[in-house]
């Protein structure tokens, strides 16, 4: 004997929730609420460093950026992408609109990469398109925080040698150990990337930022920068988690899916 059990559903009700411009931030411990986590404390970090910095029109942007994307906003990421930058350079932020393509890269690497990475944000694309825009945007991301601190110029004017800063003018000498300290920076950076393309390893994500804080070292051995401080240590724990995260939910959802497959077979 069985009974029919007859489920009512209100039409009304599912249209409201699909039109929810915004979703509550989830609570739980998974992988996707920890990224998600992640990437709202690396915007908070750029905040506090824009009120430490007395700007406060990029300190307002990156804190509306991390809500938007926090809450899941509905066109939050195309806002955050390339609209803050943007309006924000316009206003006279910063170093106006000479930097703005920098920003959409890199903003555009922080929001597209969990993005693409993970289905609860439901980007309408196959895996593998998903997997290779995750793997390029990492990709991206490595080379131009590598080229910001470890620059090329200082690379190409070898040991023991003298350069010119061309934001300052200033001379720096190049010492034997700095130059070392960011060539190994720059082959960590370049391990990382070969290690999500080749080996579809999710640890490349602290690895590569691994060699970027090498090289920014590097940089504060000679002189340019400044060394890094607790609140830099705070930082790069943050961008290594969100970097981590990150490629854990593309690479870890591809492992997966080819687990699955193996045993059907």
């Amino acid at each position: 004997m069985y009974y029919e059990t007859t489920i009512c559903c209100s039409p009304k009700l599912i249209l409201m929730s699909d039109d929810t411009i915004y979703k509550m931030p989830p609570t739980d411990t998974e992988a996707f609420s920890l990224m998600l986590w992640a990437q709202f404390a690396v915007f908070g970090l750029f905040t506090l460093q824009g009120a430490v910095d007395g700007d406060l029109l990029w300190m307002i942007a990156d804190g509306m950026a991390g809500l938007l994307l926090l809450f899941r906003v509905k066109n939050g990421r195309l806002v955050v992408v390339f609209l803050i930058p943007l309006l924000t350079a316009a206003l006279g932020s910063g170093e106006g609109l000479e930097e703005v393509p920098f920003m959409w890269v890199f903003y555009g690497a922080l929001v597209y990469l969990p993005a693409l990475a993970y289905d609860e944000f439901e980007v309408e694309l196959d895996s593998d398109k998903k997997r290779i825009g995750v793997l390029g945007l990492f990709t991206g991301m490595m080379v131009l925080m590598g080229m910001i601190f470890g620059p090329a110029w200082i690379l190409a004017d070898g040991v023991g040698n003298e350069f010119e800063d061309p934001d300052s003018g200033e001379l720096y000498e190049i010492t034997s150990d700095a130059y070392n300290i960011i060539v190994a920076g720059q082959v960590i950076i370049i391990v990382a990337i070969g290690m999500a393309w080749g080996m579809r390893n999710y640890l490349a994500g602290p690895v590569g930022f691994l060699g970027i804080f090498t090289s920014w070292y590097g940089m504060g051995e000679i002189g340019v920068g400044e060394d890094p401080t607790v609140v830099d240590f705070v930082w790069m724990v943050g961008m290594t988690a969100f970097l981590t995260l990150a490629m854990f939910g593309a690479l870890g959802r591809e492992a997966a899916t080819n687990s699955d497959a193996s045993e059907s077979e």
